[in-house]
């Protein structure tokens, strides 16, 4: 019989002959205004699961509320041993409940309730529900009914039964959860994000002092990933990286751990691995990237460089691990990418002096340590100079007199490139002002300018900025002749453009291999679309431009 173990009317001590307690402000009212409360239809009506077991673990009633959330009638629960109304219970880790673990015991052994207690229940119906519990115990008063009590009415009573109330919390937890996945994982990819990287490999760490053993982290950048960015478009580029993290994990074991830092950047994580087991998995993660991407039609190469630091050789706290293996990934770039190096000792130099000539490259336009050298270019058959060509320099306070090639690829890398461009623009056109003021109308200009001045959308802005601060017309931009040139040995590729009128200067040689065209109107914007195949050496293109000033 499913019954509630006390009666089903109220008991109030204090309760007058209509049973209302003598303080009851209904006391007095019409008839029928404050009907007396019938316990049981009470509590079948209540939303929250309501069970009360006795000492020896059975259900002795259960609510409908209770069956709903359980997934089995209330005849069925009736008579249940207590462990029995789930097939698996399971703690807010989620780690297994034993069924002598759960509360009801110690409720009845020590006569306390247990309040707040967060299950997952595995139903014999095959769902999970998240409950929020409370367990009360049940004392006799005076052989007659019981109450449910925080303690023990007199210090001899023991408890008879134990009352739970069930509260779902399964759509809270499943927020909760997404909550915690966002905070923890990349959105795109849904890989681990730099957050719970670190957190997995400080613990990875200090297992590994335990039990001395290795840590191997190995940090990926993809190679010329922007490129596919700049042309197909970032909607495109996310899709490839999902699918290189697809391929990332499919070279990892079970137990390592992969992470997308942002961008094109990955962390690898093994633990527990020798040397040679971490040169295979590198060398099955470049198999793996080199092989094609078929992406909505498009068949696409990919190539990655891997940098490589080691515990506790390289570092034992995981910012000393990233920063080296990323120090080694920049040396797989400069030895031709698409290719895997370890950390060395040596490469701490690198890393210092990378950082310095990042940090004097933010300081160097406000300290005007930027020049320009201009190298004239000659007419063979009339020996008259037709143009010249403006080279940037940088008199760095840190370390002197530096050429293009030995910052160049840092300035590309930190996006200060752009900054790096508006500043010889304006140089050089403020130097082809003043040539032409005394006496030098036809002379051209041949600028180098990043891919980025071009792809950055602000290429239209700075030529603007540029002539009119120097005073230069617009018509002294009748053609723009672009050359893609390889700077440095990291292989960053720039334009290079010429600015000026008359004596048309143009190298025909190298313009097979691209394509190019701009407009530069007075209230539109600079477009640019460069197509062009890689080769070795210099690549051309030419561009055609209107005056709407």
């Amino acid at each position: 019989m499913n019954s509630l173990p006390f009666s089903n009317r109220l008991d109030f001590a204090l309760a007058e002959t209509d049973g209302l307690p003598a303080d009851c402000p209904a006391r007095g009212a019409p008839p029928g205004f404050c009907p007396k409360l019938d316990l049981l239809s009470m509590v079948n009506a209540l939303t929250e699961g309501i069970l009360v077991c006795g000492a020896d673990r059975r259900v002795t009633y259960a609510n409908p509320s209770a069956a709903r959330l359980l997934g089995l009638p209330v005849e069925e629960l009736v008579g249940r041993l207590l462990p029995t109304v789930v097939t698996a219970a399971v703690d807010e880790f989620e780690a297994s409940i034993h069924e002598t673990d759960w509360p009801d015991q110690d409720v009845i052994a020590q006569g306390e309730p247990q309040l707040n207690q967060i299950f997952g229940m595995h139903c014999v119906d095959g769902r999970t529900v998240w409950v929020s519990s409370n367990w009360t115990p049940l004392y006799a008063n005076g052989g007659q009914s019981m109450t449910a009590a925080p303690k023990a009415p007199d210090s001899g009573a023991t408890p008879y039964s134990v009352l739970v109330s069930l509260v779902d919390i399964t759509q809270i937890r499943e927020a909760q959860q997404r909550i915690r996945h966002l905070a923890t994982h990349d959105t795109l990819t849904g890989l681990l994000n730099r957050s719970a990287l670190e957190d997995r490999l400080e613990h990875a760490l200090a297992l590994a002092r335990r039990n001395r053993s290795r840590v191997s982290v190995m940090f990926l950048d993809l190679d010329r990933f922007k490129n596919v960015n700049d042309t197909l478009g970032h909607q495109f580029g996310d899709m490839l990286l999902r699918e290189v993290a697809a391929r990332l994990q499919a070279c990892a074991r079970e137990a390592d751990t992969v992470a997308r830092l942002g961008g094109d950047e990955f962390v690898v994580m093994l633990e527990a691995l020798d040397g040679l087991g971490t040169r295979r998995v590198a060398e099955r993660i470049l198999s793996a990237i080199s092989a094609p991407f078929h992406i909505e039609g498009q068949e696409l190469y990919l190539g990655v460089s891997i940098g490589i630091a080691v515990a506790p050789h390289d570092g034992d706290d995981p910012n000393t691990l990233l920063r080296k293996a990323d120090a080694a990934m920049y040396l797989a770039k400069e030895r031709g990418r698409n290719n895997f190096q370890s950390f060395t000792s040596d490469l701490d130099d690198r890393v210092s002096r990378r950082f310095r000539i990042e940090s004097g490259l933010r300081r160097a336009s406000d300290r005007n340590e930027f020049y320009a050298d201009y190298q004239p270019r000659v007419d063979v058959k009339s020996g008259r100079i037709v143009s010249v060509e403006a080279l940037i320099r940088w008199n760095s306070a840190d370390f002197g007199h530096m050429m293009p090639g030995q910052f160049i690829q840092d300035a590309e890398e930190t996006g200060l490139i752009v900054e790096i461009d508006r500043w010889i623009l304006r140089a050089a056109c403020d130097q082809l002002a003043r040539w032409r003021r005394i006496g030098l109308p036809h002379l051209r200009m041949s600028i180098n300018l990043s891919g980025q001045a071009f792809s950055s959308g602000q290429l239209s802005t700075m030529v603007r900025g540029a002539l009119s601060t120097s005073g230069l017309p617009g018509e002294a931009l009748d053609e723009l002749d672009a050359t893609l040139k390889k700077y440095g040995k990291g292989g960053v590729w720039a334009a290079n453009f010429a600015i000026g009128g008359g004596v048309g200067y143009y190298n025909k040689r190298t313009a097979a291999t691209a394509s190019f065209s701009a407009r530069v109107g007075k209230m539109s914007s600079f477009s640019a679309g460069v197509g062009f195949g890689l080769n070795s050496g210099e690549v051309g293109a030419r561009a055609g431009f209107q005056h709407a000033w």
